[in-house]
């Protein structure tokens, strides 16, 4: 059965302890009120993602399992899963007893904050300025006038 094309595959995940270390020896990261982000970046490819989402998180598999992939959709939905880095995302005890739409919006934090460090652009582009020559059409109020 293949897995979803736009999905987090192997290569593109981090595992094995020695890649772990190397992001957590590069000493960056960001945090999120539950998360804190750990970054290497890379000379190349795309981003790549490990968690360290452990029992002291919770004891039921089934809360760090959904909690693991609610962390790599949200990653997947990110314009930063194209950046040439590493992150190792680790976890606060608190999380395990947020609800889903708590836990999602503390991750789209994570990953702007990220997005803003990395100087990516993970944030909506900004609206595009009127320039000040541009006619005001009637009915509308120039900025100058009061």
């Amino acid at each position: 059965m293949p897995g979803r094309p736009d999905a987090l595959t192997p290569p593109v995940a981090l595992s094995g302890k020695a890649q772990f270390d190397e992001v957590f020896a590069a000493k960056q990261s960001v945090a999120s009120r539950h998360f804190r982000a750990h970054v290497k970046l890379l000379e190349h490819g795309p981003a790549r993602l490990g968690m360290a989402i452990g029992r002291r998180i919770d004891k039921r598999a089934v809360c760090r399992n959904r909690l693991r992939r609610q962390t790599r959709e949200s990653l997947r939905q990110q314009p930063l899963r194209s950046a040439a880095v590493a992150i190792v995302i680790t976890a606060r005890p608190p999380v395990a007893q947020l609800a889903r739409e708590e836990v999602w919006a503390d991750l789209q934090l994570l990953w702007q904050r990220l997005a803003q460090r990395l100087g990516t652009g993970c944030n909506p582009p900004p609206q595009p300025a009127v320039p000040a020559s541009a006619p005001v059409q009637s009915g509308e109020r120039s900025i100058d006038a009061h």
